[in-house]
């Protein structure tokens, strides 16, 4: 029961330290400026929306820089056109080396999983002509 409490109390703190910083005021007004641009372009707004929603839930997922970090380093590759070695690029070689096989398959299947959302975020910030990663708070 501790650990729960403990957990609502983080929890309790990060949705305070955000409201203190004016992080959502600041998320609705990019969002507002964004869909401006999007209907500009003349996109479908409904799925901008969903994918503006859906990058805020990412923002407040994150526990921290290091992901936001990984994206950048596989988007220069996909800005360069060197798909083919993303997955290289996510490997940490000391890690696979020291895992038996079966923990080998399922470290690289977690990171296919983790260049496809790659993948898919980079689609869609270059369909609706979004900046590369926001700030994690």
């Amino acid at each position: 029961m501790g650990r729960s409490r403990g957990a609502v109390r983080t929890m309790a703190r990060e949705a305070m330290k955000r409201m203190s910083t004016g992080f959502w005021e600041t998320e609705y007004a990019e969002r507002d400026e964004r869909l401006a641009t999007v209907e500009q372009n003349g996109k479908d707004k409904t799925e901008a929306v969903k994918f503006f929603v859906a990058e805020t839930k990412g923002k407040l997922k994150r526990e921290s820089r290091a992901e936001d970090e990984m994206y950048l380093r596989i988007k220069r590759l996909f800005l360069s056109g060197a798909e083919e070695n993303a997955l290289a690029v996510l490997i940490d070689r000391r890690h696979l080396d020291s895992m038996d096989d079966g923990g080998r398959q399922r470290y690289i299947l977690e990171l296919s999983a983790r260049l496809a959302e790659y993948r898919r975020r980079f689609k869609d910030e270059q369909e609706y002509g979004l900046p590369g990663t926001a700030v994690c708070v």
